[in-house]
């Protein structure tokens, strides 16, 4: 059962299109937010184009590109520090485990890419000042996102924490 609903877009011929790499589309995931959240939107806007993939492995990045669909020519990636040397690529969106956020974003951001991460930002308060200190330093853009914000458990904590 698909639980994404698709967003109708307006297009806004003033809005120049950001070319973005997503991290951590799985084609091998029974769930994960870079398929169900992120892919619908990004595919289904002319804000973005997806130019590159970086998953664990190419291989991993070939079989995401093929299961989702995604344009023939888009750039595939198993190295973070690769990725991060793609011109042209303006903003990464980091939708991989918290574990692995500080190893695969922190090379696009220091390279000046902007930045989408899933929350929380770091594995610990160390990583996530590292990443913080280096978006600080390349001035780039990031945005840290927190996709279940709106789930009724989450509000139902909120709701008794006030």
């Amino acid at each position: 059962q698909n639980t994404t609903k698709q967003r109708t877009h307006i297009p806004n011929t003033m809005t120049k299109t950001i070319k973005i790499a997503i991290i951590g589309l799985s084609a091998s995931a029974a769930t994960g937010w870079a398929s169900s959240a992120h892919l619908p939107y990004l595919r289904n806007t002319d804000k973005y184009q997806i130019v590159a993939l970086l998953n664990s492995s190419i291989e991993a990045a070939e079989r995401a590109v093929e299961a989702f669909n995604l344009p023939q020519d888009t750039r595939i990636y198993g190295d973070p520090e690769e990725l991060a040397k793609d011109k042209e690529v303006q903003l990464v969106v980091c939708t991989v485990r918290v574990d692995k956020h500080l190893e695969t974003v922190l090379p696009s951001i220091k390279a000046g890419k902007d930045a989408f991460v899933e929350w929380p930002l770091g594995a610990n308060l160390e990583e996530g000042k590292q990443l913080l200190e280096a978006a600080e330093k390349s001035g780039v853009k990031t945005m840290v996102g927190l996709q279940g914000r709106l789930e009724p458990v989450v509000v139902k904590v909120g709701q008794l924490i006030r």
